[in-house]
């Protein structure tokens, strides 16, 4: 029987929550900023793999 930290449903959303928050602070840090290209920003990578995702534009990049 495995054994859970939390709960089997909550032990996922806590580790990317966790994932999520340690992203978000890297990128808030201004030591980080040299290792941080432009584009890269938490938004940015989710705006472009939401579009990636998306039927309607898998479709027209296949296409080009």
């Amino acid at each position: 029987m495995p054994k859970y930290l939390i709960g089997r449903i909550a032990d996922p959303i806590f580790a990317v929550g966790t994932g999520i928050f340690a992203y978000v602070i890297w990128e808030n840090d201004g030591r980080n900023a040299a290792q941080r290209p432009e584009g890269r920003k938490l938004l940015d990578l989710v705006r472009r793999r939401w579009e990636l995702g998306s039927p309607a534009s898998r479709s027209s990049h296949s296409a080009q």
